[in-house]
């Protein structure tokens, strides 16, 4: 298994950017960079660099930070963008839905090594063995759903774009997201929880006002109706079943 290089490699925020999601998504992006592009071979401080630097331009278009799950090289080395579990900023109106892998290449004018290859096929692996890929997923390229030239031919014609990878033995369930609770989350809390719940009250389809990131009276009534709705227990606890009627 190729090993992905964690967000604090590249010297990223130590906190997980993005807000939480769940479930095993069926589709997965591929895009490419298009600069900065790396041939193989380059020294690994230079590729950690070019990551952090997209992560700083992502962060100045209000994108909340590098905006791809994970991003490949040219030499096969595989970089932990929002990771797992975490919703991108990739690709417009399936974001929540997809897992975004980015070539670090010009895909027009130059194919994807081997190695890339390898690193992306390796991702996904991963991905479905952790349970956070369906392993019937569709890897489907960025010019799909934007008039882009993203991926690039090059990279459409190297055979990553299409069916999915074998089915593989699932490691235990992951759980990417938090239990929360009546009183879960606040401005006061930690990043992460604030926008766990946030992202709670999004699925519940609360209006935008009640998307405080606090779990309040009524996320919680909404969240015991929903759950009489799927045959939950109805305490309005946000467990890994509740998340899951969720998605």
């Amino acid at each position: 298994m190729t090993s992905i290089h964690p967000r604090t490699s590249w010297g990223g925020p130590a906190a997980p950017i993005g807000h939480p999601t769940s479930g095993a998504k069926l589709l997965v992006v591929i895009h490419h960079s298009y600069r900065p592009h790396r041939e193989c071979g380059v020294a690994l401080q230079r590729e950690r660099d070019d990551i952090k630097g997209m992560h700083e331009y992502h962060v100045d278009q209000g994108w909340g930070g590098i905006s791809y799950n994970f991003l490949v090289f040219q030499s096969g080395n595989v970089y932990e963008g929002r990771g797992w579990g975490r919703v991108g900023a990739h690709t417009v109106g399936r974001n929540s839905s997809s897992v975004g892998i980015c070539l670090v290449i010009d895909g027009e004018t130059h194919a994807p090594t081997a190695a890339a290859i390898d690193g992306v096929r390796a991702v996904i692996a991963e991905g479905i063995r952790l349970g956070h890929i369906d392993a019937s997923h569709v890897r489907a390229p960025h010019d799909r759903f934007k008039n882009k030239v993203c991926p690039g031919q090059l990279v459409k014609d190297s055979g990553l774009i299409g069916g999915a990878v074998p089915q593989v033995e699932r490691a235990a369930a992951v759980a990417p997201t938090p239990t929360l609770r009546l009183g879960s989350g606040g401005k006061a809390a930690p990043a992460d929880l604030y926008e766990a719940v946030r992202e709670l009250q999004r699925r519940l389809g609360l209006p935008e006002k009640y998307r405080t990131g606090y779990f309040g009276d009524i996320t919680d009534a909404s969240v015991r109706s929903l759950q009489l709705q799927h045959g939950l227990k109805s305490d309005g606890i946000v467990g890994p079943k509740t998340w899951a009627a969720l998605s």
